[in-house]
């Protein structure tokens, strides 16, 4: 896996994402209902993920630090997206990501609430990811993109959101993986994280499918996602701070 975000590997079957905490999702405090006061914190908090050198620099990880910021402030209602629709600041809870140069959507995540985190006191976006490979490209329900944010990606972006999307899913794990577990290294010679970065398939394994998901969570979620509920992972997004230059 890219040094980007890097993976610790245990004997267990257990995945550590290196520079990202777990998080102990339903015990965090919820930050939903979005309050003015507190947009007005995440513009300021916004602002403060980026360092000087990095407003100049084109490259994976800022184009990552783009869509992460551009997905929280469409997400509380900061901002609209190209393909928003309805009033003004209306909060987007929908996110796909598509083929640059076409319609093709890759995967799409639901965005259930704003989280704080006590620890580092910011704020995390709970959600679920579908990835719309050959098993799960029968649900795709083309009529959900109404209300959709879409971000276009490049193979080369694809890959690196792949690869943050793993992180996103391993913190926030509540089950164990399985000893089937498609990146077991036990069948392939060698463990597989992220299993693919290629457009249509999964970056993730699928024993957190469907779990994580409780009653009151599938009570909320839009009619139309209901059918996804067994395909999903839970995720956990944060946004990412600025690093050494001496990095770069």
């Amino acid at each position: 896996m890219s040094d980007m975000f890097p993976i610790i590997k245990h004997q267990s079957l257990a995945l550590t994402p290196w520079h990202f905490p777990r998080l102990p999702l339903t015990q965090m405090p919820s930050a939903t209902p979005i309050r003015e006061t507190s947009k007005a914190r995440l513009t300021d908090l916004l602002t403060f993920t980026w360092a000087n050198y990095e407003m100049t620099t084109v490259n994976n990880r800022t184009l990552m630090k783009y869509f992460l910021a551009d997905l929280f402030g469409t997400f509380v209602g900061l901002q609209r997206g190209p393909n928003d629709i309805g009033p003004q600041h209306c909060p987007r809870l929908h996110f796909c990501q598509v083929r640059l140069g076409s319609t093709d959507v890759d995967s799409m995540i639901y965005l259930r609430q704003l989280r704080h985190d006590s620890d580092s006191r910011w704020p995390v976006l709970e959600g679920y990811l579908v990835t719309f490979d050959r098993k799960n490209i029968r649900v795709l329900n083309p009529d959900i993109q109404a209300n959709m944010h879409a971000f276009a990606l490049n193979e080369e972006n694809l890959s690196v959101w792949k690869q943050y999307m793993v992180v996103c899913a391993e913190r926030c794990r509540t089950c164990h993986h399985r000893r089937d577990c498609e990146d077991d290294e036990s069948s392939t010679g060698q463990r597989t994280v992220p299993l693919s970065t290629s457009f249509r398939e999964s970056p993730v394994c699928s024993c957190g499918e469907g779990k994580g998901i409780d009653e009151a969570a599938l009570a909320t979620i839009d009619p139309k996602w209901r059918p996804y509920a067994p395909h999903v992972t839970r995720i956990a997004l944060s946004l990412l701070w600025p690093i050494s230059t001496t990095a770069v």
